[in-house]
């Protein structure tokens, strides 16, 4: 006969977490972040620029990280954006097989709210990708507003708008270029960790361009220290903003099968299985422990101990 399930709460190490617990049983929980890590972050580089492919790209690879590039069709058609040159399609295609996330950052990098209509909005944003898919093969499926602008010409957010059919679109950042220096950056991590939070970075030019490095050496003393750091979880955009939305919806029912075993049934609620089906999420034991990783979107699994 199945156990009833009683909804607990429950705290592992420093992360907040929603929790299920059998009658009499162990709780389980969905980690934060993928494997218990203690916070996320994505560097994200804007406008496709041609330091992100010389400079870059090298440096992720050293290093082992990988990031998100936003693209700008008409700039990488054209061969520059304000006379700062940018990447060209075969530049981008490389970029993305190492494992880094190619995604859109507008067709003309026009401000939202300076668009006619939320047709032309979505115009931008469509095209754009399928200029993208065209040239590389990968349609985008996250998005960056040009300008971080996030409003219609009457002022209203064009949020949800842009975000529908994408697994979700860059809302907040971090600047990270310009006087940056490493040890800074690294103290607010640390602080950011703390919170359990999703730190989003934001970078332009390297050598060139707008907000360049004034040392790009800093770059790489950050990357040198972050790959050390075993409790962070470092992942594209496209991939911890996946974890994170079907984190927040789904819901857990445990029950005990005739062998006594615990099976755990994802709900999913409205999430629409066709973009983030495969988005695989870590459950935790009460000890913070990890216990598996599962689809929430493949329905049913047992919680082998």
């Amino acid at each position: 006969m199945k156990n009833a399930i009683a909804l607990a709460a429950l705290a592992l190490a420093t992360v907040p977490l929603a929790a299920f617990a059998q009658d009499g049983g162990a709780p389980y929980a969905v980690a934060k972040w993928k494997d218990g890590k203690a916070c996320a972050i994505s560097y994200t580089f804007d406008d496709g620029l041609r330091d992100h492919f010389t400079h870059v790209l090298p440096l992720l690879k050293r290093h082992g990280l990988r990031g998100t590039f936003w693209i700008i069709g008409d700039a990488v058609e054209t061969g520059s954006l304000k006379r700062t040159p940018v990447m060209d399609w075969p530049q981008i295609a490389e970029i993305a097989r190492w494992g880094n996330e190619i995604a859109s950052h507008g067709l003309h990098h026009k401000a939202t709210s300076r668009c006619a209509d939320h047709a032309e909005i979505l115009a931008e944003r469509d095209l754009n990708a399928d200029l993208i898919e065209k040239r590389t093969g990968l349609r985008p499926v996250t998005f960056c507003y040009p300008f971080n602008d996030k409003k219609d010409k009457d002022g209203e957010s064009i949020v949800a708008l842009v975000e529908d059919g994408l697994v979700g679109s860059r809302t907040f950042q971090k600047a990270f270029g310009g006087k940056t220096k490493a040890d800074d950056f690294n103290a607010y991590i640390e602080r950011e960790r703390e919170k359990g939070a999703w730190v989003v970075t934001m970078t332009h030019g390297i050598v060139r361009g707008y907000d360049m490095w004034e040392n790009p050496k800093e770059l790489d003393k950050h990357f040198r220290w972050v790959r050390e750091q075993k409790d962070i979880w470092i992942a594209p955009f496209r991939d911890v903003c996946a974890y994170a939305k079907v984190r927040d919806c789904v819901e857990l029912t445990f029950t005990q099968d005739a062998d006594g075993n615990t099976v755990a049934t994802p709900s999913t609620g409205a999430l629409d299985g066709r973009i983030f089906g495969g988005t695989m999420l870590t459950l935790l034991d009460s000890e913070g422990g990890k216990v598996c990783d599962f689809d929430p979107f493949q329905g049913s699994f047992t919680v082998k101990r």
